[in-house]
């Protein structure tokens, strides 16, 4: 379930949006295209972000070629996917600030290490390609 005035338990179809505010700092959510109680304000800007997915053992399998798998899509907008809600007024999908001859990639990271307890952590990108990188830098779009 989503903590928020109305409780909506997530299925199969529904699309979670994360909306990025670098100017606050601020990142918060909807489902569906409605706004999700609650976001994170005030962090560090200084480093990159990595679009992250995780899943708890609750989550239902897709069979896909006779085996079961976890399913997500990142739908970056443009010819990276069309949006089935818009962002809300604001704020723009992703591709756009990539420059001219850049392609966009979303790579899968399976590599995990083991804290001091055992516990497993889900390791980011292990290579850092600069020339590709785009760091985001705030702009003011109320003018």
């Amino acid at each position: 379930t989503v903590a928020s005035v109305k409780q909506h338990l997530l299925a199969s179809d529904d699309v979670v949006s994360c909306c990025m505010d670098l100017n606050a700092p601020s990142i918060s959510f909807r489902i569906n295209g409605q706004p999700v109680q609650g976001m994170f304000e005030n962090f560090n800007i200084d480093g990159l972000f990595f679009p992250v997915v995780s899943f708890s053992a609750g989550v239902k399998y897709v069979k896909r070629r006779a085996r079961a798998v976890r399913e997500v899509r990142f739908l970056l907008g443009g010819r990276h996917g069309d949006f089935k809600f818009l962002p809300p007024s604001g704020y723009a999908p992703c591709y756009e600030a990539l420059l001219p001859k850049e392609k966009m990639r979303v790579e899968p990271v399976k590599e995990y290490k083991r804290d001091a307890e055992g516990v497993r952590d889900l390791l980011g990108n292990t290579h850092f390609i600069s020339q590709t990188s785009f760091i985001p830098k705030p702009v003011d779009t109320s003018q």
